[in-house]
């Protein structure tokens, strides 16, 4: 999404300066709201939508159990621990995400860095 953005800002001709000057802020501000580490707020987005000619939508869809994992208590959990918990039995409360190699961990006590998820 940001990257269409982005394109409609340089497709309007808008530098980030001219794009700061309509919303009111930096061209700093700006150039760190493009960057692909930033996490705007959903305003920040809509602001710098309709600045550059654009709508955002918002559409709800049902969820097929992938929720309850993006809800996790900590941002980084081990995907054993997700799959198995730390008793090593299945979790009830968490739904398994059918097809999905990152919850396809068989042995807890064998985590090592690449087996911890970003669930959040």
């Amino acid at each position: 999404m940001r990257s269409e953005l982005i394109g409609l800002r340089e497709k309007a001709g808008m530098s980030q300066a001219d794009l700061g000057a309509v919303l009111g802020i930096s061209q700093q501000a700006v150039n760190k709201f493009e960057r692909y580490d930033s996490d705007p707020k959903l305003s920040t987005v809509r602001r710098y939508a309709n600045a550059v000619g654009a709508i955002i939508e918002h559409h709800v869809t049902p969820d097929v159990g992938q929720s309850a994992i993006a809800a996790s208590t900590s941002p980084w959990e081990s995907v054993a621990t997700i799959t198995r918990g730390s008793s090593g039995s299945p979790k009830a409360d968490r739904p398994q995400v059918e097809g999905s190699e990152w919850f396809d961990l068989t042995n807890a006590a064998d985590s090592k860095r690449t087996d911890f998820a970003l669930a959040g």
